[in-house]
C-alpha cells in the first residue's frame, strides 16, 4: 500500500481534530443527562443475547412485546385524560405514567440494539436513518425505527397548546429544555457529516502514525506522532464511554458506529425529557434537587395523548402510502411490491 500524500495526511489530521473535539463537547453534554437518573436497560439487551443465539428474533420479539405494553399503558392514559374530573391528583395516573416512561426506556433501547446487531443499516443512504432520526421534528416512520421524534420534536409538538394551560413557571424550563436539547441535536448532526469519511480518515492516519510505530517499537516518538496517537486513543475512548453497553456487531465501521452513538444519545435524551416532564424534575430543577415533575399529572396525560394521537395517523398515513405503492407494483408486475418507502411522506 502505497504511503499517503503529505496534503492528505494534514487534511486527516484536521479531520479528526474537529472529529475529536466535537466528540469532547458531546461527552460533556450527555454528562448533564446523567443528573436525571434516567435508565436506558441496554445492559439487559446485552446480557439477552449473550444467553442464547437468537440475536435479532429475541430483540423483534421484545420490540412487539413492548410496543403491546405501551399501547395498553396509552389507553389508560387517554381514558383518565377523557375523565379527568374523577383521576385529577389521584395516585393511580402518576403510576401509568411511571410505567409508560419505564416502557418507553425499554423500547428505545431495543430499538438501538435492533439497528446495532445490523450496523449496515446505519449507513445506507448516506446514513439517512440517522438524519432522519435527529431531525424528526415531527413523527416520522421508519422500518428500523417505527416512529420516530427527537426531543426538541417532542417539546415543540405541545408547548405552544392553549389545552394545556402551560403556566410561565413551565414555559420557561421548556425554554430551558430546548437549549440543552437543542445543542445535543446539532453536535450530533456535526459529528455526522464526519462520519461518512472517517474510516478513510483515521486509516491515513494509522497508516502514517501508528503502523510505523508498532514496527519500530522502543524507538522515542516524535511529538507530532504523539499527539496524532492520542487524539485517536481519545476518541476511541470516548466513543467506547457514550456507546456503553450498546450491543453492536464487530462489522461496524468506524462511521457506523457514529451513527449507533447519534441514535443511542438521540434515545437517551428523549427518555430524559420524558422522566423530567412526567416522573420527576432533576436537571431542570436547576439546582440539581430531585422534585415533583415538570407537568401535572393530567398535562402529562394530555400531552402524551396528544403525542400518540398524532403518531399514529402518521401509522395510518405510512400504511396508506405502502399499501398505494403495493397496489402500483402489482399492477407493474414489481416483484418487490412489499417495499414501498415512507422517506418524505410527512410533507406529501
Amino acid at each position: 500500500m502505497s504511503s499517503p500524500s503529505d496534503a492528505r495526511v494534514e487534511d486527516a489530521k484536521r479531520e479528526a481534530g474537529v472529529v475529536h473535539q466535537l466528540m469532547q463537547r458531546l461527552e460533556q453534554e450527555v454528562k448533564v443527562f446523567e443528573g436525571g437518573k434516567v435508565y436506558l436497560p441496554l445492559d439487559e439487551v446485552k446480557r439477552s443475547l449473550g444467553h442464547g443465539d437468537e440475536g435479532g428474533e429475541m430483540i423483534q420479539r421484545e420490540i412487539v412485546n413492548v410496543s403491546l405494553a405501551l399501547a395498553a399503558e396509552y389507553d389508560k392514559i387517554r381514558c383518565a385524560h377523557e375523565t379527568r374530573g374523577a383521576v385529577e391528583g389521584a395516585g393511580d395516573l402518576r403510576g401509568v405514567l411511571a410505567s409508560t416512561v419505564a416502557l418507553t426506556s425499554r423500547w428505545c433501547a431495543y430499538r438501538v440494539s435492533n439497528v446495532a446487531q445490523t450496523p449496515n443499516v446505519v449507513s445506507n443512504d448516506d446514513y439517512g436513518l440517522v438524519y432522519d432520526v435527529i431531525e424528526a421534528d415531527f413523527p416520522m416512520v421508519h422500518e428500523w425505527m417505527d416512529v420516530a421524534l427527537c426531543p426538541t420534536g417532542y417539546l415543540n409538538m405541545f408547548q405552544d397548546l392553549d389545552q394545556f394551560q402551560f403556566d410561565a413557571g413551565q414555559r420557561s424550563l421548556f425554554k430551558f429544555a430546548y437549549g440543552i436539547l437543542s445543542r445535543v441535536e446539532e453536535l450530533l448532526a456535526s459529528l455526522m457529516n464526519c462520519a461518512g469519511g472517517l474510516d478513510e480518515t483515521l486509516a491515513v492516519l494509522y497508516q502514517k502514525y501508528v503502523a510505523p510505530t508498532n514496527a519500530a517499537a522502543g524507538r522515542e516518538e516524535p511529538p507530532e506522532t504523539k499527539q496524532v496517537q492520542n487524539t485517536l486513543s481519545n476518541i476511541t475512548r470516548i466513543q467506547e464511554s457514550i456507546l456503553g453497553d450498546v450491543p453492536y456487531l464487530g462489522s461496524a465501521t468506524q462511521g457506523e458506529l457514529m451513527g449507533l452513538i447519534a441514535l443511542k444519545v438521540t434515545s437517551y435524551a428523549t427518555c430524559w425529557l420524558m422522566t423530567e416532564l412526567h416522573l420527576r424534575t432533576v436537571v431542570l430543577s436547576k439546582d440539581g434537587r430531585e422534585g415533583p415533575p415538570v407537568l401535572s399529572s393530567l398535562q402529562s396525560a394530555g400531552v402524551i395523548t396528544h403525542i400518540v394521537h398524532i403518531s399514529n395517523k402518521v401509522r395510518m398515513q405510512d400504511l396508506l402510502v405502502r399499501t398505494g405503492d403495493a397496489g402500483k407494483y402489482r399492477q407493474e408486475g414489481d416483484p418487490n411490491e412489499a417495499t414501498g418507502s415512507s422517506r418524505g411522506m410527512i410533507g406529501a
